[in-house]
């Protein structure tokens, strides 16, 4: 806590980006000024009841005195205005967020967004055209002497850490309600085996589990983890939503629809399908606490809705993708994927790369990786290797490098192999990798979408696995064909 005068210049705070409320309306008074609009500085003392435990330890008193705002002359009258909490605080602490229109005092709300009591104005100690900082001293060393003596104290790394130690008391006293959250079918791509992995994972350590996802009308997913009367789909393609799902990949094994496509219209009944069902869902189960998939839209509305809900987040790359292929759809996301609790990262690069990207604590975002099916993805006696037999397993898609394998394996005639193409597709991405297939003859069995357990079974009969993607986060594929006892030839991608 910096009380000298260039800690509290308002060039000071812009530059560190972060601050707490008294530089923080001195910036605001100083930006008003620029622009040659009167400003000027506030101060109350104020008892904050959601305050974290350190906090009111160090400080010894639930009174925040010389709490900063702004006084802004707008249409011939001054307004209050308070630049303290930004948006990933308010959902920490479930807080209303202060919205200001220049007409009315933005001050702060006495009750949070669960009716408890949260900020009460005690006393005012009126306007200044200058910060104080010999009274606001004075203050201070009277009633913080032992937080003064501290080192600074990092107030949202406190929250994360205050309620990170929530989370683990609770999962140790009882079992957990889950809700799983996933924008595209559960029973396709790698991200769906992932939720179905960890559905089961999460039933057999005792926990109950719900899950929300999208499907296309008509056409139910097949799951055998979870009861179907513990889920809840919106419908595309006739359904919930006029237009087919929309993939967090480009290119789907199903017929979709890209992001980047959607009108301002079609995005906002997107929106207010998931939320209905969302809604639905988290009235009727109660969850204690939320896991949702990719860093996207989906997950942005989930926090919105619910932020008093611890929310954890699985990154899975195709996000990624989706964040940099559409900048236009990031506000609609940015602050509130920063007000997630946990982030799921696959690998050390992609961290780096959500870090860099949405401006999330590096605290917050954890390496975990991914696993696999070791009961049913397990070593078993290979055939000779004449020929040898060679397997992807994938979308049949430009992104997954498919065109350029099966122009490569035409150009190798010794050793003799066999490939294995399984996976599916859709629209000319697809056709082109058919056409190419086809034109291979009888040296490609196309096999089309399998069940886990006969993709299995390819794999164990198979000698190469072959991954040629563009783009990858950490392949579950790869896992499984190693698993499986398959060499591997990839391209050299992070993670």
């Amino acid at each position: 806590m910096d009380l000298t005068i260039a800690g509290m210049r308002a060039s000071t705070t812009l530059s560190a980006g972060r601050a707490w409320c008294v530089p923080k309306a001195v910036l605001l008074a100083a930006c008003c000024r620029v622009l040659g609009i009167p400003a000027r500085l506030g101060y109350a003392d104020v008892r904050n009841h959601l305050a974290t435990e350190r906090l009111k330890r160090l400080m010894n008193t639930d009174v925040f005195y010389w709490h900063g705002y702004t006084d802004i002359f707008i249409d011939g009258r001054w307004v209050k205005a308070t630049p303290a909490f930004n948006i990933e605080l308010c959902h920490r602490f479930q807080l209303k967020p202060l919205e200001f229109d220049g007409s009315a005092d933005s001050l702060f709300h006495p009750f949070d967004m669960t009716g408890q009591l949260h900020m009460e104005y005690i006393r005012y100690h009126g306007t200044f055209a200058d910060a104080p900082l010999d009274r606001i001293k004075a203050s201070f060393e009277k009633y913080y002497g032992l937080l003064l003596a501290e080192e600074p104290v990092d107030f949202e790394r406190e929250i994360v850490a205050e309620q990170s130690r929530q989370f683990r008391s609770m999962s140790v006293k009882r079992p957990l309600k889950i809700l799983h959250v996933l924008s595209q079918r559960p029973d396709s791509t790698g991200s769906g085996v992932y939720v179905q992995a960890l559905l089961r994972e999460a039933a057999g350590n005792g926990h109950r589990n719900f899950l929300v996802a999208g499907i296309q009308a008509g056409s139910p997913p097949e799951l055998t983890c979870i009861d179907p009367n513990d889920c809840r789909f919106v419908t595309f393609n006739g359904g919930d939503i006029p237009f087919t799902i929309t993939g967090m990949s480009d290119v789907m094994p199903y017929e979709s629809t890209r992001f980047g496509d959607l009108s301002s219209a079609q995005h906002d009944a997107y929106e207010k399908a998931f939320s209905r069902h969302l809604q639905a869902a988290a009235t009727l189960f109660q969850p204690d606490i939320i896991h949702s998939h990719h860093l996207w839209l989906v997950t942005a509305l989930t926090r919105r809705l619910f932020p008093h809900i611890p929310l954890v987040t699985t990154c899975h790359g195709s996000d990624l993708r989706q964040f940099q292929n559409c900048p236009h759809l990031r506000q609609r996301i940015l602050s509130e994927c920063r007000a997630i609790d946990a982030v799921m990262a696959l690998s050390h690069a992609q961290k780096q790369d959500i870090v860099q990207l949405y401006g999330i604590s590096p605290d917050r975002v954890h390496v975990v990786g991914a696993g696999y099916n070791d009961q049913r993805f397990t070593p078993a006696p290979k055939p000779l290797p004449v020929p040898v037999q060679v397997v992807y397993a994938g979308k049949l898609s430009h992104a997954k490098g498919v065109p350029w394998m099966l122009e490569a394996l035409a150009g190798i005639d010794q050793p003799e192999w066999h490939l294995h193409l399984v996976g599916g597709g859709s629209g000319s991405e697809k056709a082109h990798c058919l056409a190419l297939a086809d034109r291979l003859g009888t040296r490609v069995t196309i096999h089309g979408p399998v069940s886990q357990q006969r993709l299995a079974e390819i794999m164990q009969s198979s000698h190469l696995f072959v991954l040629p993607s563009l783009f990858e986060g950490l392949p579950l594929v790869i896992l499984e064909a190693l698993a499986s006892g398959c060499r591997i030839i990839a391209t050299g991608l992070p993670g």
